[in-house]
Parts: C-alpha cells; structure tokens; sequence
C-alpha cells in the first residue's frame, strides 16, 4: 500500500495520479487540482478588477512612504547576489535551518548589518 495521499479534483473529477495539486502548510492536498485552482484564481482576478488595484495601489503607497527601508533590502539582496553577503543557514535566534532565513535590520542606515532569522522568529521579533 502506497503512503501517497489520493485526491480526486471537485471541478475536473481527475486524480492526483493524472495530475498535480497544490497542498495546504499541514500537507494536505487542495480539494481541486492546480489547473482548476488556478483558472478559478485568474477568473476571479478578471471579475474583480477592483480588488486587485486595490493591492497595487496599497503596495506602491507602502513603497511610497518606505523608501528607505526599500534601499536597504535592495542593497542587501544585491550583496547577497554578489557574494558580499552571505546568507546563513540556520536562524541565529532558534537555530532551525527548516524555514527560510530572512534578513532583519534594527537599523535601515546599516544596511549590511543584518540579524538572520528564520521566517518564524522574524514574524515573532516584529509581533513584540
């Protein structure tokens, strides 16, 4: 008997031995496989025009009124693309190497100053 988890989409009635679907973060699969899901997804991008330049237009405005904050991540992945800096793999708070290790900065006019978090402890730091 096979570990793999079966699904049969709710839209196209295929099984996930024809085709693939996404999971959730607990690693179930989606109710519908990935080509329902995301024809759904552009669909409701066409519908809803609105929504979506109400997401742009939220995003420029935060890097209206963040640019400095902006530059800073620029110089840092542009370091990071160069070699100048390094992206460690572990998370110099828990030490857990299984999230994606982010880049922090106490303070934007040290760009290269960086504390390296994993994705967990960085969301955790900035909730305090």
């Amino acid at each position: 008997m096979s570990n793999k988890e079966y699904r049969v989409c709710a839209e196209c009635g295929k099984s996930s031995d024809e085709v693939p679907f996404y999971r959730y973060a607990n690693g179930s699969l989606y109710k519908r496989c990935r080509r329902c899901h995301n024809l759904d997804t552009y669909q409701h991008k066409l519908n809803n025009p609105e929504l979506l330049k109400q997401v742009y237009d939220g995003a420029a405005e935060w890097k209206r009124r963040n640019r400095h904050k902006r530059s800073t991540y620029n110089k840092v992945y542009r370091a990071l693309q160069k070699g100048d800096l390094v992206r460690p793999t572990k998370c110099s708070v828990c030490g857990s190497s299984d999230r994606r290790i982010e880049a922090h900065h106490d303070d934007y006019d040290k760009p290269y100053d960086v504390r390296w978090l994993c994705s967990r402890c960085h969301k955790d730091f900035h909730a305090k």
